[in-house]
């Protein structure tokens, strides 16, 4: 189990610059619900979204999970995306994403542990509520995985083959300067060179090998697939974890993009058991 962070040097002075886009939905400024669970059951939930893609992802089903549970809900945007600001692209990774997810949980009070955390992530997202739970074990209480990055992929599509060798020798050929500038007199080029150093380090993203089988995967967890999966497949790493009765594997008719950009679709808060700890009849995904 890693208890060791990632906040180094310029990954750490970046992470502490960088304002991430965040929409906090607390349930003490809603009305309270019939639904809502006991006081001891209460989580803090943060939704993390995937590469491209934004904290409107996860909107529906956070506001669905507040108003039927009653727990606070975190959504963010990473660096680079949705309306968040955009870091040099020299210290753009996951190492930075990890970083900056740790310093706004701090920001709002979240860090310490005294409430549990729901992680939720999807593809990207995924890995890096992945590496959170690794590093910091304690804070963590259960996680909702839909289609996650984080594993070395078996069968990698073309697709996969091409972004990961275009990440590697387009951030490879990169002058300094224009890696190190701060105000990049080509602003979508330098944004373009931002995700290509993300991916680069896909499919892990410097997840820790074989995670579901790690200590820090020892918890709740829920995990969505896609049947048509063009990118990542985690089912292929499960293994033993199928007989666990804490790992939920469910299957959902579509392919990477769809499942993505479909969450909402599979009703994630009928289910109680992705939140908390009392199960509820659940519907068919």
């Amino acid at each position: 189990m890693s208890t060791a962070t990632p906040e180094t040097g310029d990954v750490a002075a970046a992470a502490r610059s960088v304002s991430l886009h965040v929409l906090l939905l607390r349930a003490a400024d809603v009305a309270p619900r019939p639904t809502w669970v006991k006081s001891t059951l209460r989580r803090r939930v943060v939704f993390m979204h995937g590469w491209w893609q934004d904290h409107t992802s996860w909107l529906t089903t956070a506001q669905r999970v507040r108003e039927k549970f009653g727990h606070d809900c975190l959504l963010l945007d990473w660096p680079g995306m949705g309306l968040s600001e955009t870091p040099r692209a020299d210290v753009m990774g996951a190492d930075l994403l990890l970083a900056a997810l740790r310093r706004t949980l701090e920001r709002v009070g979240w860090a310490d542990g005294a409430t549990p955390l729901t992680l939720c992530g999807c593809s990207l997202g995924g890995a890096i509520a992945m590496r959170y739970t690794s590093t910091w074990p304690a804070t963590v209480d259960r996680l909702v995985l839909i289609a996650p990055a984080g594993f070395d992929e078996k069968r990698p599509s073309l697709i996969f083959r091409f972004l990961t060798w275009l990440g590697s020798h387009v951030v490879d050929a990169a002058p300094a300067s224009a890696e190190a500038s701060e105000a990049p007199a080509w602003p979508k080029a330098h944004w373009l060179l931002q995700q290509l150093r993300l991916v680069r380090t896909t499919p892990r993203y410097d997840a820790e090998l074989d995670w579901f089988q790690t200590a820090a995967a020892r918890r709740p967890l829920r995990v969505v697939c896609a049947t048509h999966d063009e990118l990542h497949n985690a089912y292929l790493w499960a293994g033993g974890r199928r007989a666990d009765p804490t790992f939920r594997l469910t299957f959902c008719c579509a392919n990477h993009g769809l499942l993505c950009v479909s969450i909402a679709r599979l009703k994630l808060w009928e289910d109680a058991e992705n939140w908390h700890g009392e199960a509820v009849p659940s519907s068919k995904l």
